[in-house]
């Protein structure tokens, strides 16, 4: 069986328009072209299966471009696989190619990694984060964290501080271990990884701390007590012998 004929009529994806013919899908969009009808709206023009725009579930497709973008822009000048026959998914989105642990993270929900105007090579070698020059339509993050590192992916409303206000983004992360995004108003800005948030006394938010101990506690008598000890201050009445979470 052929890479085209492999690809089942009902899973097809779009490669071509209403109205597309065999000699313009084959010859110009190098796609698969079969004319029959199968009872339902058929893809007649459509990519093989061994396509990098092929097999991507429509609802879990990552955008790569924006509302209204054409077919052209998206292929052409950015890569991207484009299929506008389904309402309500991107018609503009990545391909298999590009879903790498970068590629990966849909441009609405990176993380930042950087700051304004930060170059790729900083972003990349000294910050050891993911970088994309392309704009999306809005405020886009071209320096963020990759798909499975510890700061990405934790909602900016749920996030557990790890600093205080004010704080810099080197104490943050070298000397707390911890994650630091300022892109976002009213959100913690120096917040828990998730590595932190597994941890059964650091994934307890400061700010909620049940106190274990008293007033000049020492780490040792504090931990004999079976509860947990943290030195560092958060700008408020720290409590640093408390109880672990559940």
């Amino acid at each position: 069986m052929d890479a085209c004929k492999a690809v089942p009529s009902m899973n097809r994806t779009d490669c071509g328009y209403l109205g597309i013919d065999q000699k313009t899908c084959e010859d110009q969009r190098l796609c698969c072209y079969d004319s029959k009808d199968y009872g339902y709206p058929t893809k007649h023009c459509f990519y093989d299966i061994g396509h990098k725009c092929h097999g991507i579930d429509p609802k879990r497709r990552i955008e790569c471009g924006y509302f209204g973008i054409q077919r052209e822009e998206c292929e052409q000048q950015r890569g991207c696989c484009f299929d506008n026959s389904i309402d309500g998914v991107f018609h503009c989105f990545r391909g298999k190619d590009m879903l790498d642990k970068c590629n990966s993270v849909p441009p609405n929900l990176r993380t930042d990694c950087g700051y304004l105007g930060i170059n790729e090579k900083t972003c990349k070698e000294e910050r050891g984060c993911c970088y994309d020059s392309k704009n999306y339509g809005y405020p886009t993050k071209h320096c963020f964290y990759d798909i499975g590192h510890k700061c990405h992916g934790i909602d900016p409303k749920e996030r557990l501080e790890c600093g205080y206000y004010g704080i810099q983004r080197e104490e943050c992360e070298k000397q707390r271990g911890c994650c630091f995004d300022n892109s976002i108003d009213g959100a913690i800005q120096c917040f828990r990884g998730r590595d932190m948030l597994a941890d059964r006394c650091k994934g307890v938010d400061p700010h909620k701390r049940m106190d274990c101990g008293y007033f000049g506690i020492d780490k040792q008598t504090c931990e004999s007590k079976d509860c947990c000890f943290d030195s560092l201050n958060y700008g408020f009445d720290s409590k640093h012998c408390f109880y672990a979470k559940e």
